[in-house]
């Protein structure tokens, strides 16, 4: 999102252990779910290579980019969905009123919303290839997204309350839901570890109140596998004017981690990084894919060896903020990482997540 701290969503995938993970307690008795087709969750940034073609195709650099995708198309999208995301931010306030947080009074939930930017809307569509208004208001779900960060215990127990009061008043039509988290560890048929970042009970009494008031005909609710260790619920609702709003909902120590560990996904991915963090994102470059075709044997071993070290870590840096849900007061430090090997922390030092956030708030205080 395009407020502060809310950032993109990790892409997902399917496990190799997806067989074996299919009927526990934890998977709600649904198959893992396979690579999204739609793209509901994230937050993500348009590709540089495709930055660079469009930019080849119209004689415009790079830097000027956005006075090609802020046309407009974007701002009539913007224009169309912003009433129904105020009528609904407007309905979660009401709904939510006893438990939202304030600027004079912390309570169990806090609240953050925002509708994309027109030159964000132009930015991802260039980047998925939808072109017209219906194309992108179609498949662009995230257009209008609000995140409920859960501050203590009750608040998970207070945001699936509200919220199923919203869906039995047709104030929220859920039309997909996913819960993403690393899959379990089983051994001989248990689970011995699990990477729940919200409660199982509540869980399942939402689920079974989508099922209730909302009566789909299809499956709504699906799990979904995180490489990065990234857990939290996401919920695409549909508005009566066929526009639709993203529903995040995580603790408090979960949001902590993602805004910085965004920037490592779209770092490696080669995905633009906000102008405001560009010192950031020269630093982070080391962490690029780069083509396969044009690296040595030793050069993809490297990095295949970087990229693996620095999934073990974010993976132990969520599992640290799962553990400490709302009361983190130091993210998860290489030195601190008990998965990684001495030449594992080597490796990342330059990546601990404390540096990262320091980086940031010297690129929001200087403005760089």
């Amino acid at each position: 999102m395009n407020i502060l701290p809310i950032s993109n969503f990790n892409k997902v995938f399917t496990n190799s252990n997806e067989n074996k993970s299919n009927n526990v307690t934890t998977n709600f008795g649904l198959r893992l779910k396979s690579p999204i087709e739609a793209d509901t969750v994230s937050f993500r940034g348009v590709k540089k290579t495709v930055v660079e073609e469009v930019s080849k195709q119209t004689k415009k650099t790079a830097g000027d980019l956005k006075d090609l995708i802020t046309t407009d198309l974007e701002k009539k999208i913007r224009k169309k969905v912003s009433p129904a995301h105020k009528k609904f931010v407007s309905d979660i306030k009401n709904y939510f009123k006893n438990d939202l947080s304030t600027e004079q009074e912390k309570k169990s939930i806090t609240l953050y919303e925002r509708v994309k930017t027109e030159f964000s809307i132009g930015q991802k569509a260039i980047s998925r290839g939808w072109f017209t208004k219906n194309e992108i208001l179609d498949n662009m779900r995230d257009i209008s997204g609000v995140c409920f960060v859960l501050e203590d215990s009750k608040g998970f127990n207070n945001f699936v309350k509200n919220f199923s009061e919203m869906m039995k008043h047709s104030k929220a039509n859920v039309v997909e839901v996913e819960y993403l988290r690393m899959p379990p560890t089983i051994k001989r048929g248990k689970v011995v570890k699990s990477y729940e970042s919200l409660p199982l009970p509540g869980l399942l009494k939402l689920k079974g109140n989508i099922d209730k008031f909302l009566n789909p005909t299809k499956t709504l609710w699906k799990d979904v596998d995180s490489i990065a260790g990234y857990s939290g619920l996401h919920i695409t609702v549909k508005h009566s004017d066929g526009n639709f709003s993203e529903v995040q909902i995580m603790t408090r120590s979960m949001f902590t981690v993602k805004d910085p560990e965004n920037l490592f996904y779209k770092a490696k991915n080669n995905k633009v990084i906000d102008k405001k963090y560009e010192l950031i994102s020269e630093y982070l470059k080391p962490l690029a894919k780069k083509n396969p075709a044009s690296m040595s044997l030793k050069e993809k071993e490297e990095e295949k060896k970087l990229h693996k070290a620095l999934n073990k870590y974010t993976q132990e840096a969520y599992q640290h903020a799962i553990n400490n849900p709302y009361n983190m007061h130091k993210l998860l430090s290489v030195a601190d990482a008990k998965e990684l090997t001495a030449s594992e922390k080597e490796l990342l030092k330059r990546y601990d997540l404390n540096l990262i956030v320091e980086l940031m708030n010297y690129c929001k205080k200087n403005n760089h």
